[in-house]
C-alpha cells in the first residue's frame, strides 16, 4: 500500500499506528500455530482502506500452507506458543507523519480504492513488499524492471 498507492517507502510507524498483534485465540490461551495475528486497531477501520476477511476458519483452512525449513534459509522454529510482549499493544513513538499519511489514505478511500485493489496490484506486479529488490513499488518499471 505504501509503495504502490502512497508513493513512499514502507512506513513502519504508519503500519504500527493502524495495526497491532492480537493473541490467538486470546491472551490467556495462545495457540502454538497461529498464536498471534495482525489486526486493525480499534477504530482504524474508519481511516484505513476497506477490506473484508472471512470470519470463519473453515473458509480460510483450504488456503493455508506450511513452509518447512530448507537448510539455513529460514530461522529456527522456536517450539511453543508466542510470548506476549507489551510492545504488541503500544502505539508508535514518532507519529509526526501519521496525520499527513492518513489524509492520503482518506483521499484514496474517496477515490474508491479498496483492499481488493491493493491486494490485486501487489499480485499483478508480483512484488513481495518486504523482499530485497532494486526499485520500490512506486518506481516499478513493468516487465523490464530488474526486480
Amino acid at each position: 500500500m505504501c509503495e504502490a498507492f502512497l508513493g513512499i517507502e514502507p512506513h513502519f510507524d504508519l503500519f504500527h499506528h493502524l495495526f497491532h498483534l492480537k493473541s490467538q485465540p486470546n491472551s490467556t490461551r495462545l495457540d502454538v500455530v497461529g498464536g498471534a495475528g495482525i489486526q486493525l486497531r480499534q477504530g482504524m477501520d474508519k481511516v484505513y482502506i476497506p477490506y473484508k476477511l472471512s470470519q470463519k476458519v473453515i473458509d480460510w483452512k483450504p488456503k493455508w500452507f506450511y513452509v518447512e525449513n530448507h537448510g539455513n534459509t529460514l530461522p529456527t522454529i522456536t517450539p511453543g506458543a508466542p510470548i506476549i510482549r507489551a510492545e504488541w499493544l503500544k502505539k508508535p513513538l514518532d507519529t509526526s507523519q501519521i496525520p499527513y499519511l492518513l489524509k492520503l489514505i482518506a483521499n484514496l478511500k474517496q477515490n474508491w480504492i479498496t483492499g481488493e485493489a491493493v491486494a490485486f496490484d501487489w499480485m499483478k506486479r508480483r512484488i513481495q513488499p518486504l523482499q530485497a529488490r532494486v526499485n520500490f513499488g512506486f518506481e516499478y518499471q513493468g516487465t523490464s524492471d530488474p526486480s
